[in-house]
């Protein structure tokens, strides 16, 4: 289950602070297109994709700052890289209580095993 995935990946978008007039994303643009975002749509665009995130992790975090349960390492690991982004947009700790909990919870997870590798499920 990738929750986070898209999430990550919204953010570090989000960080790299897209200059208006910069290219887009480093996909092909449709026809007619010409893969530019303008600095109207990206001004419009940013504080929408913020709320978004800050929404769905919100969910994420129970009252205590406790992390709701992830399945698997993978999703562990990207729950952790996205919350730090975001503590590092927003500046707000509960994020970045909320991504050390989880990467530590990985590698309490690893140690605990013979080889430190944690199974695939």
């Amino acid at each position: 289950m990738k929750i986070l995935s898209p999430f990550a990946v919204s953010l570090l978008a989000l960080s790299a602070g897209l200059a208006p007039g910069a290219e887009g994303p480093p996909v092909a643009p449709a026809a007619g297109q010409t893969g530019v975002v303008s600095t109207e749509a990206l001004a419009a665009f940013k504080p929408k994709l913020r709320a978004t995130l800050v929404r769905h992790h919100d969910a994420l975090l129970g009252a205590d700052g406790a992390v709701a349960a992830l399945k698997g390492k993978t999703a562990e690991g990207e729950g952790a890289l996205s919350l730090y982004l975001l503590f590092e947009q927003t500046g707000e700790q509960k994020y970045r209580r909320a991504a050390l909990a989880l990467a530590d919870q990985v590698l309490r997870d690893m140690r605990a095993t013979k080889f430190g590798v944690l199974p695939i499920k």
